[in-house]
């Protein structure tokens, strides 16, 4: 008996390490490639205004980042490039004056994003993509 509780409890250990590995990789490593991908589109976005005057504005108003980043770097801005991207990180600007981003934390699970958030620049809470929580830089 006392091995079989032995035993139990050894198992029990190693589920928990398991698990709590699999939240640890599942949080860490796409938040630190949304970081770094959003600094890089920020930075970028912000030298095109500076030369530009505003925002680029285009065409369909929801784009994703991989098109934003192909109109960057034609205009001579392109950002850096980020190992860990998320591909369904989504462009908006209406006008030019202001601009919004979202962004997809985590790897998908049923081919829904874990979390999401946005960030919004030169404008207050627009709605743009529904209520989705600002991104933490």
């Amino acid at each position: 008996m006392r091995d079989f509780l032995w035993s139990v409890g050894v198992l029990a250990i190693l589920v928990v390490l398991f698990f709590g590995t699999l939240l640890v990789l599942q949080y860490f490593p796409g938040r630190m490639g949304f970081a770094d991908e959003a600094k890089s589109l920020m930075a970028a976005l912000k030298d095109y205004r500076r030369e530009f005057g505003a925002y680029p504005v285009l065409p369909v108003r929801d784009i994703s980042t991989t098109e934003l980043k192909q109109v960057l770097a034609k205009a001579g801005h392109p950002p850096r490039n980020s190992d860990l991207q998320d591909e369904d990180a989504r462009y908006v600007s209406f006008d030019g004056k202001s601009y919004g981003l979202l962004f997809h934390l985590g790897p998908r699970y049923n081919n829904m994003p874990v979390n999401s958030c946005n960030i919004e620049v030169d404008t207050p809470s627009t709605g743009w993509w529904g209520q989705f929580s600002e991104c933490r830089l």
